[in-house]
This record gives C-alpha cells, sequence and structure tokens, in this order.
C-alpha cells in the first residue's frame, strides 16, 4: 500500500512537473527568438553601416581623381 502511494506522488508530481515545464520552455524559446530577432538587426544595421563607408571611400576617390585631373591640365600642378 505505501508503494502505491510513492507511486501515485511520483506520478502527480512528474504531471505538475510538466505543467511548468510547459510555459517555461515557450518562454524560453520567446526570449531566443527575441535574441535572434535583435542579433539580425544589429547584423543588418552593420552590413549597411558598412556599405555606407564603402560606397563613400569610392565615391571620395571618384571625386580626388577628378579634382586632380582637374589641376593638371596644362601642365599645371596645384596641391591643395
Amino acid at each position: 500500500m505505501e508503494d502505491n502511494y510513492r507511486n501515485e506522488k511520483r506520478d502527480n508530481s512528474q504531471i505538475e512537473a510538466e505543467k511548468k515545464t510547459i510555459p517555461l520552455s515557450q518562454s524560453t524559446e520567446e526570449k531566443r527568438n527575441k535574441k535572434r530577432k535583435r542579433n539580425k538587426k544589429i547584423l543588418v544595421e552593420s552590413v549597411i553601416i558598412g556599405l555606407k563607408i564603402i560606397i563613400g571611400i569610392l565615391i571620395l576617390n571618384i571625386v580626388v581623381k577628378v579634382w586632380n585631373l582637374g589641376f593638371n591640365i596644362d601642365g599645371l600642378n596645384f596641391f591643395i
């Protein structure tokens, strides 16, 4: 009789534990999804910043080349 009581008690505790773990697993999954979204946002923002820097450097190179071509005409060399 005592063994049956222990088995029932164990079954009840297991059932309660399973009930408690369901919301916890959902909340951890929600936390993971939030982290993933935040990481994606950070990644996208960093890629956009990197592209802006690369485009800025390319435009600056073109401007410097055009600037130098404009001042090298007729053998004039101005260093500004």
